[in-house]
């Protein structure tokens, strides 16, 4: 009976949240509007830290809702990402007027920069909560700000700003970095509780959000030229950055303060020990940690690459997601390799097909998805498909991708789903994990009139067979169930054991043979 009553209430506590937001972005507004002087810099700081506080506690229910309610806040969180986007266009109005002022002090144009950088972050972090991509405008919106910070030597000068009710030090090119590293690290590879938890430890690491404009040529990094609307891309000894590159940010600078917050998690502490993001679970801090971890690792790994992939960048090629597609639409199409520019990526992989009716989806597949390779290296390939399709397909999906018509199927697991920026295709990017794939059909153990169960064998490099493995269905491996394999008149027990790798739905195992 008090459910009714709680709800009203609650929608009371968002329209009353969201009222606020509206008023301060009405107030900034009427300042903009004002000459440029000191107090209009004084206002900018004040009405920003204000709404920082507000956005923040609008954001703590939202997630609160989630976790607790399981409601529907896809309303909410579309009123959430349009304020913060509105506070941020005044923002930077108000910034650009007070940095163009060359009657005040360089201290008051630099800390209204700030100001208007940190909102922009601030959207950006609200976007992508959201699950939604960065505006097509940001990384203009971003430059905008930092290149007359660096014209008039203030980028460097150190701030103090309002954050969460407790005093930040920052500088124009370290709350730059915060923004550019948020879209590069979080978009479609963390959760929103995650992108909150990463962006309170990006105000901590402050300090080393240092840019460069220079680096060594052993050196690892990320690149930009914020003259252009462009993000982060990695620089390295095999990698050199484009000639118009004037500014690096370091990736041992990052990964040392990754080790810094690990170091807090082996003492027992969350890291940093304040913000929104500290009240969540640990397995959310791991999971942050792991990740950032797997993508430095991944930077290091595509600056040192020497040589590129065969596949040639902007071919269409067609994929499958999700265990089921893969298995029923993907590897039952005819395999026949033939010489093309992908073969040596597909080398030694066997013909044939291990189901009696390869034609079934041939011609009518819904499930087929038309791709677009961006990139592509040794590991894994960097892919554009619609939007729409996109919103279906989630990290740790597993993937089929038939790189041209006459080869066969390889198989490969989703790390990253990065929405568009307004042109209606997103980026999927996939790392490789079977080259050399067989659709099978297996019975389960102990008869009955149960059906088979699909898995697909992943040869390994180990000629004796050891490095082989059997992905299946979650269900199946749940199950420990047995797993009869029959060649013609022989008949072979097959054991899941370790798993190697997993995913949303499937299980990648390594397996023992008896007989039966």
């Amino acid at each position: 009976m008090n459910a009714p009553v709680e709800s009203t209430r609650q929608r009371a506590q968002d329209f009353g949240a969201a009222a606020h937001l509206r008023s301060l972005v009405l107030e900034l507004t009427q300042v903009a509007a004002r000459p440029a002087d000191d107090a209009m810099g004084e206002a900018l700081a004040r009405l920003a830290a204000q709404f920082d506080e507000a956005l923040a506690e609008q954001a703590s229910q939202l997630l609160g809702q989630i976790v607790l309610e399981a409601a529907d806040t896809t309303r909410d969180w579309e009123d959430h990402v349009r304020a913060s986007a509105d506070f941020a266009a005044v923002a930077r109005q108000v910034a650009q007027k007070v940095m163009a002022c060359r009657e005040l002090a360089n201290a008051e144009r630099a800390v209204a920069g700030a100001w208007g950088l940190a909102a922009t972050g601030n959207a950006i972090r609200a976007r992508l909560m959201a699950q939604r991509p960065p505006a097509a405008s940001t990384f203009a919106e971003l430059g905008s700000l930092l290149q007359p910070g660096l014209s008039q030597g203030l980028s460097e000068q150190v701030v103090r700003l309002v954050v969460g009710g407790d005093w930040k030090e920052a500088t124009l090119e370290s709350l730059f970095l915060r923004a550019h590293l948020l879209m590069r690290l979080a978009g479609g590879c963390l959760s929103n509780r995650q992108v909150q938890i990463l962006d309170d430890w990006l105000w901590a690491w402050m300090p080393a959000l240092c840019l460069r404009r220079s680096i060594d040529e052993d050196t690892t990094a990320l690149y930009l030229d914020p003259a252009r609307a462009q993000g982060l891309d990695i620089c390295g000894p095999d990698r050199p950055a484009a000639a118009r590159a004037p500014l690096y940010f370091t990736t041992r600078a990052l990964a040392r303060q990754v080790d810094h917050a690990v170091d807090w998690f082996q003492q027992g502490r969350i890291f940093p020990g304040e913000g929104l993001g500290a009240s969540f679970r640990l397995e959310e801090h791991l999971g942050v940690i792991n990740f950032l971890n797997r993508e430095l690792g991944q930077i290091c790994a595509t600056a040192k690459r020497a040589e590129r992939h065969p596949v040639e960048i902007g071919v269409t090629a067609e994929a499958w997601f999700g265990f089921h597609d893969v298995v029923a639409r993907a590897l039952k199409a005819p395999i026949s390799p033939v010489g093309s520019a992908a073969a040596p990526l597909l080398a030694d992989v066997p013909g044939g097909d291990a189901f009696a009716d390869p034609a079934r989806y041939r011609t009518s597949d819904s499930s087929r998805r038309a791709v677009t390779v961006r990139d592509a290296s040794a590991a894994g390939l960097g892919l554009a498909l619609d939007t729409a399709a996109a919103r279906q397909i989630a990290v740790g999906d597993i993937a089929g991708i038939r790189l041209e018509p006459r080869l066969p199927v390889v198989l490969a697991v989703v790390m990253r789903v990065s929405p568009g920026a307004g042109n209606g295709q997103s980026m999927v990017g996939v790392e490789f994990i079977g080259r050399r794939v067989r659709a099978l059909a297996l019975e389960p153990a102990g008869g009955g009139k149960r059906p088979p169960l699909a898995a697909v064998h992943v040869a390994g490099d180990d000629p004796g067979g050891f490095a082989d493995a059997l992905i299946v269905s979650e269900v199946a491996y749940r199950s420990q169930a047995d797993l009869l394999l029959r060649d013609q008149d022989e008949c072979f027990r097959l054991r899941l054991g370790r798993i190697r790798r997993q995913g949303r739905g499937w299980k990648m195992a390594a397996y023992s043979v008896h007989p039966c």
